[in-house]
């Protein structure tokens, strides 16, 4: 487990049509020390289907500055918008 910046759950927004398409979304980042946004569904008896829809890579050598607050403007349901953060530093 890393202790430094960034690390792990970043953001998460429920799709507007939740309730019948049982779709959310998260933005974490992985191990590699990378920011991914993906789509998950639940299915019946409690399997989840995931899909990446982007992988964002980040410097090594900086581990902060991620930003990871993803959302749907309202009226726009089809948008998901994702903020990345400028990469790290200072």
């Amino acid at each position: 487990v890393s202790t430094a910046g960034e690390q792990g759950l970043l953001g998460l927004a429920f799709d507007p049509g939740f309730r019948t398409n049982r779709q959310f979304y998260v933005n974490y980042s992985n191990r590699s020390g990378d920011n991914v946004v993906a789509r998950y569904e639940l299915q019946s008896g409690g399997a989840v289907w995931q899909q990446n829809l982007l992988t964002i890579d980040y410097p090594q050598q900086f581990n902060n500055h991620r930003a990871g607050w993803i959302g749907f403007r309202p009226g726009e349901p089809g948008r998901l918008y994702v903020a990345t953060g400028d990469g790290g530093g200072s």
